[in-house]
């Protein structure tokens, strides 16, 4: 049980330290990113019984729409929620970077605790695949969320404002429900699908990570 809990943690802890050592963390923001990965920790158990009920009441949704409210929608907007009402509003902000740390928190917590029950349920040996794709889609998701969450609250506009605080939902729903889309449909060979996507994620990404480095 240790080496599996230690299986599933890894991806999380590399990919945050990969992140918080482009730049330098102050002392003052480890305990919010602490906070921010507990809270993302928490946001399965609601995910769980709501994903629960739909499948219990039979709720019909057509196929496509299905990737998007069934999983999207549900984890990217509770995500969301907590992380602009629980996290920025009382985590120390001094640049936009920090929204990129936080979001990439939080969203390594939720992903963490998927993984250990996913790994539980179904062997450690699924546990590079689990790295290398729905730990990862987590982690940059929340990169981009937070970039565009904190360029909302940072912005001096009300236009800048609203526009970036759509951003920071609206990109990570589309991005996951794509993902959900190309493992769940019938596409063929889904590597032709499934590396062109993880390559543009992860330049996405990095293209906000890096220009939020620079501010």
């Amino acid at each position: 049980m240790i080496a599996l809990i230690m299986a599933a943690l890894a991806p999380a802890v590399a990919l945050l330290l990969y992140f918080t050592l482009k730049r330098r963390a102050d002392v003052e923001r480890r305990l919010p990113v602490i906070r921010a990965f507990v809270i993302g920790v928490l946001i399965v158990f609601p995910v769980l019984v709501i994903e629960h009920a739909l499948e219990t009441e039979g709720v019909s949704i057509p196929f496509f729409a299905a990737q998007y409210t069934q999983a999207a929608v549900l984890e990217e907007g509770i995500k969301f929620f907590l992380l602009y009402t629980f996290v920025l509003r009382f985590a120390p902000i001094k640049n936009t970077y920090d929204g990129v740390i936080y979001g990439l928190s939080l969203s390594l917590g939720f992903a963490s605790l998927e993984n250990i029950l996913y790994l539980i349920a179904n062997g450690i040996e699924t546990a590079v695949t689990r790295a290398l794709l729905p730990v990862t889609v987590h982690a940059l998701l929340g990169v981009i969320m937070g970039y565009y969450a904190v360029s909302a609250k940072r912005a001096s506009r009300h236009g800048r404002r609203f526009f970036s605080f759509f951003l920071a939902l609206a990109i990570p729903l589309i991005f996951h429900g794509l993902y959900d889309y190309i493992l769940s449909a019938s596409l063929g060979n889904i590597l032709y699908y499934l590396v062109p996507f993880m390559l543009f994620l992860w330049w996405f990404a990095l293209s906000k990570a890096n220009k939020a480095n620079a501010k």
